[in-house]
């Protein structure tokens, strides 16, 4: 690896940092408008990097049987910052009421002001913290492949895509995770069926906080499993996409009324799919890696996060179908969790990178 990953936490943390800054210029129109068409630009341009930098980083800096757990920590920041925005947006800014008096409407956009820059000294520690000190590389290296070139980014992309074993890890990756991401947002509407709207707006905020939370212990719990077995990763994928598939179901059908809808319930099947999905991306990030090596992990993660995207935004871009309706978003995401389970039956377990470090064929044929 010739860059490491400080060139990119550099871009990263000073896109995001820029991007908070001009949330807090002005919230009033027409300016506040296209300020924040720029600040989600620079925040899109800062995603890639912290959504993909895990295994760049746990390659450069940690031994062969401690990277899947080095790859599930740096997930999990992301998802704990997403987990909390489900309370602290909430918590900071009210809810503006059907007839907001004037007065009402100026408290809000202070409150929302404030919240903004709050964002933006976090960000700014961020950058600063990055600048002073993130270097590329430990003064030891942690393992054998840390030290051995990359295939360059034009080269390895065009690589990947005659890499079948990748592109099933690929696809399978981004549609449980995209369309999981996308799904996330309807939690409202669901419970809306059966609840107040401002009971449903409370409790739809703490449903996704423990179901990301909870995928975030399980995610690092996972990933010490695999680090501990040497691979296997397959089959923990495998297991892992169906069983959140179940789930799935379970939510699906008392959405249509099919089964009684019990909150408690909700919670437990809304949950346990959200803890076996966010829990398995690490997992995949790390075996797209080992099947694609030696190409760079940069590449290779940047792929995967694409895949994501592009997923999450058709998921997105559904409801402007004409008549669709609102059935359709959980069967999607219940085909989702089952088409990445069966995908991945067919994906041959290969651990290049690993077979390298440990000096042992790491492959599995079934």
């Amino acid at each position: 690896m010739s860059k490491g990953p400080r060139p990119s936490m550099l871009l990263g943390a000073g896109f995001c940092a820029a991007a908070c800054a001009l949330h807090c210029i002005t919230i009033h129109n027409p300016a506040a408008t296209i300020l924040t068409h720029i600040a989600q630009i620079f925040n899109g341009l800062a995603g890639p990097v912290s959504m993909s930098i895990g295994p760049v980083f746990s390659a450069a800096w940690f031994p062969s049987n401690q990277r899947i757990t080095a790859t599930a920590l740096i997930a999990v920041s992301n998802y704990v910052g997403i987990a909390f925005s489900f309370l602290v947006g909430p918590a900071m800014v009210g809810e503006l009421s059907k007839d907001a008096t004037s007065e009402e409407r100026d408290r809000i956009g202070q409150e929302l002001l404030r919240y903004m820059y709050t964002e933006c000294a976090f960000a700014a520690v961020v950058l600063i913290l990055t600048v002073a000190y993130f270097p590329n590389y430990p003064p030891n290296l942690p393992s054998v492949t840390a030290g051995h070139a990359r295939e360059s980014f034009g080269e390895g992309f065009w690589k990947l895509f005659r890499n079948r074993s990748f592109w099933i890890a690929s696809i399978s990756y981004g549609v449980v995770t995209g369309v999981f991401s996308g799904w996330s947002a309807y939690l409202l509407p669901n419970l809306e069926q059966f609840l107040s709207r401002e009971k449903a707006q409370s409790e739809s905020g703490w449903l996704g906080f423990y179901a990301i939370l909870s995928g975030c212990v399980s995610g690092v719990i996972m990933s010490r499993v695999a680090d501990r077995l040497g691979g296997k990763m397959k089959l923990m994928l495998v297991v892992m996409n169906l069983l959140g598939g179940g789930f799935a179901i379970w939510f699906s059908l008392m959405c249509t009324h099919t089964l009684p809808f019990r909150l408690d319930l909700a919670y437990i099947s809304s949950i346990a799919c959200g803890c076996l999905v966010n829990a398995s991306m690490p997992l995949f990030f790390e075996i797209a890696v080992e099947v694609a090596y030696p190409i760079s992990e940069a590449t290779t993660t940047t792929m995967l996060t694409t895949m994501n995207n592009v997923f999450c935004l058709v998921f997105l871009l559904m409801p402007d179908v004409p008549h669709l309706g609102n059935a359709w978003v959980n069967w999607t995401l219940v085909g989702a969790c089952l088409t990445a389970g069966l995908l991945m039956t067919g994906f041959r377990e290969n651990y290049r990178r690993l077979t390298i470090d440990a000096g042992t064929k790491f492959e599995v044929t079934v």
